[in-house]
């Protein structure tokens, strides 16, 4: 690949990993809808062992794909997915010396809403985050749910300014227009971090870790703020 190709790759893309996550998660919206309705018929039929292994077998590709990227709560992609696409954005941008930046994001109401609402509550709260994400952030940025109360969005592109920007965005974002409305009205506000290459870490694992220490700080002082590394 020439230079002008490889700065065309890199300045003038769209987030291909953004259009796959789309992509995907139209399938699987179209398979939640009718994914119980279809395990009952396969269980009633005795065939659901059958489509597993025909699945494995590769039968089934796209829903392969789906099992193996997505998260299937909120249908953004899971941790194995995001770290390999962070370690591919921290490549490119040592490559070119441009910065890309690690965002946290954990609802601080979490543990209240489960232990009080449920686990309908709790997912229905995590979904309805998930997109909050996708509204707010940018089509390049790169949504995930990366364990099960947190949040993850590898921002390519963004210095440590920027990530402190939208950060603050979709904190104030979620604090102001978030509520779920199950049994009763719950209010829910967020804690965000963020860590930037170069400016924080230099490796992937120093990135993940500067942030997560970040989010630990901005909970320990009552949530509902953002942290830098």
């Amino acid at each position: 690949m020439s230079p002008a190709q490889d700065d065309e790759a890199l300045f003038g893309r769209e987030s291909l990993f953004r259009q796959k996550l789309h992509k995907l998660r139209s399938q699987w919206s179209e398979s939640s809808s009718t994914g119980a309705r279809k395990t009952t018929e396969e269980l009633r039929g005795h065939t659901y062992l059958t489509g597993a292994e025909e699945a494995l077998r590769g039968k089934d590709t796209t829903e392969m794909e789906r099992l193996a990227l997505l998260d299937s709560v909120t249908g953004l992609y899971n941790q194995q997915a995001i770290t390999k696409i962070l370690r591919t954005e921290v490549k490119r941008a040592k490559r070119y010396k441009r910065p890309v930046a690690v965002i946290f994001v954990e609802p601080d109401q979490f543990d209240e809403i489960s232990s009080r609402g449920g686990n309908l509550a709790a997912e229905a709260m995590l979904r309805g985050l998930s997109e909050m994400l996708l509204k707010t952030f940018r089509d390049v940025d790169v949504p995930a749910r990366f364990t099960a109360t947190r949040f993850m969005v590898v921002c390519p592109e963004t210095n440590a300014h920027g990530a402190a920007i939208i950060s603050e965005r979709l904190r104030e974002r979620v604090a102001n227009e978030y509520m779920i409305e199950i049994d009763q009205n719950w209010y829910v506000t967020v804690s965000v971090s963020y860590a930037a290459f170069p400016k924080h870490a230099l490796s992937v694992e120093e990135l993940l870790e500067r942030s997560e220490q970040a989010l630990v700080r901005a909970q320990a002082a009552g949530g509902d703020r953002c942290e830098p590394a």
